[in-house]
C-alpha cells in the first residue's frame, strides 16, 4: 500500500486524514514537527508529503528546504496544507522552495482529495519538474524564510489588535444591552406603579361617591 505522510502537530486534523485516505486506499504516516517528518521519511519513503507550516521543534518551510536537499526524498512531491497562505511572503517562500501545490484549510474536503489526486497524477506522469538544491541559495532562502516569518508576526499583531477592537465592542454592546434591559425593568416596575395608583383612585373616588 502506497504511503502518505502527514505532517501536522493537530492529532484531530490527522484523525481526519488518516480517514480519508486510508478510505482511498493509501496507507497514512504521521508527523507532528518537521524533525520527526524526516527521520519517518527517510524510513518509509512516502509518495507525497502533506505539510502544516507551523509545527515546533522545525517548521513546514525548513522541513521542504530540508527535503530538498536530501537526494532520497526531493524527487517526493511536496504539499504545504495551512491556514497562513494568504500573505504573500508565505506564499513566495513556498514557490521558491519548490513546493508542488498548497492548500488552506478551509478547503471542503472533496476538493482536498482532488487536488492531492492531480499532484499524484502529475508526479506519476513525469509532469512535476524539482530543481537542483544549490548551496549559494542557502542566505536567499534563509532571507525569504525570515521575511515570511516577520510578515506572520506582523499580520497576527494586526489580528490580535483587530480581535482585542471586536472584544471591545461587544463588551460595550453586552453593556449597552444590561443597561437597556435595565431601563425596561425600571419602566416596567414605574407602569405597574402607576396603574396601582390609579387604581387606588378609582377605589377612593368610588367610595367617595357612595359616602353619605
Amino acid at each position: 500500500m502506497e504511503k502518505i505522510l502527514i505532517v501536522d502537530d493537530n492529532d484531530t486534523l490527522v484523525s481526519s486524514f488518516e480517514i480519508i485516505f486510508r478510505a482511498h486506499g493509501f496507507e497514512t504516516l504521521y508527523a507532528s514537527n518537521g524533525f520527526d517528518a524526516m527521520v519517518l521519511a527517510r524510513l518509509n519513503r512516502p509518495i507525497l508529503i502533506i505539510s502544516d507550516i507551523q509545527m515546533p521543534k522545525m517548521d513546514g518551510f525548513t522541513l521542504c528546504r530540508e527535503c530538498q536537499k536530501d537526494p532520497l526524498l526531493r524527487l517526493i512531491p511536496f504539499v504545504f496544507y495551512s491556514a497562513i497562505f494568504s500573505e504573500i511572503k508565505s506564499r513566495e517562500l513556498a514557490h521558491s522552495l519548490g513546493v508542488d501545490q498548497f492548500i488552506s484549510k478551509s478547503t471542503d474536503p472533496d476538493e482536498f482529495i482532488g487536488i492531492i489526486a492531480e499532484v499524484l497524477e502529475d508526479f506519476k506522469s513525469g509532469k512535476l519538474q524539482k530543481s537542483e538544491y544549490r548551496e549559494k541559495d542557502e542566505l536567499e532562502f534563509y532571507k525569504s524564510y525570515s521575511e515570511a516569518l516577520a510578515s506572520n508576526l506582523e499580520d497576527k499583531i494586526v489580528l490580535a489588535e483587530i480581535n482585542k477592537k471586536l472584544q471591545k465592542e461587544i463588551e460595550e454592546r453586552r453593556n449597552a444591552v444590561q443597561e437597556l434591559n435595565l431601563l425596561k425593568e425600571l419602566c416596567a416596575a414605574k407602569t405597574k406603579e402607576l396603574e396601582d395608583i390609579k387604581q387606588e383612585l378609582k377605589a377612593l373616588k368610588k367610595n367617595a361617591v357612595k359616602a353619605p
